[in-house]
């Protein structure tokens, strides 16, 4: 009987190992890593309205906020533009103040998944704000935006007619196609 047990389990470790890794992913993984990610989370609603568009803005402020993050918030807000923070730490009572009056939703998480964990999970906790999302940015503050005011690069990004648009500086240096 144990041989039988012992044989099946090892089929079943045989099956599951010949699976495609991202289908072992799929099942395993994410929707267990999304229970543990949004147990973990604390989300709390901001004071501005939704405008119908919407700035995921991830921040990491380990030292509480800087002045950058705030001249981030002012140009969005320029720009009509309804803030989702996504911070991966947790927030002083003083910086979640200014927070809660400067967006529509604040999300406080550990850093797991880095970077692009914190926007899925930005994007899977505001799935209902994002319903009525005309236009979206994707902001980091390891990127400092904007670096001069009256900067037009959303009105740019918004005018150029693409569907996706980015922007990217590297240490200040050009690039050249050759």
């Amino acid at each position: 009987m144990i041989e039988k047990v012992l044989r099946e389990a090892n089929r079943l470790r045989l099956q599951i190992a010949s699976l495609p890794k991202w289908a072992v992913n799929l099942i395993f993984t994410s929707a267990n890593t999304d229970l543990a990610l949004t147990q973990k989370s604390k989300a709390t609603k901001g004071r501005l309205k939704n405008s119908g568009k919407i700035a995921i803005y991830l921040i990491f402020p380990i030292n509480g906020l800087n002045q950058y993050h705030k001249r981030t918030l002012d140009e969005l807000q320029r720009n009509n533009y309804s803030p989702i923070i996504i911070s991966n730490s947790r927030l002083q009572e003083s910086d979640l103040n200014f927070l809660e009056d400067n967006s529509q939703l604040i999300i406080e998480r550990e850093n797991l998944g880095y970077d692009f964990g914190g926007y899925r999970e930005g994007i899977l906790a505001s799935s209902s704000i994002l319903k009525s999302c005309r236009k979206l940015l994707l902001l980091n503050d390891s990127t400092i935006f904007p670096l001069q005011k009256n900067s037009t690069w959303i009105q740019r990004a918004e005018q150029s007619g693409f569907d996706f648009t980015g922007s990217i500086s590297m240490n200040g240096h050009k690039s050249q196609k050759t």
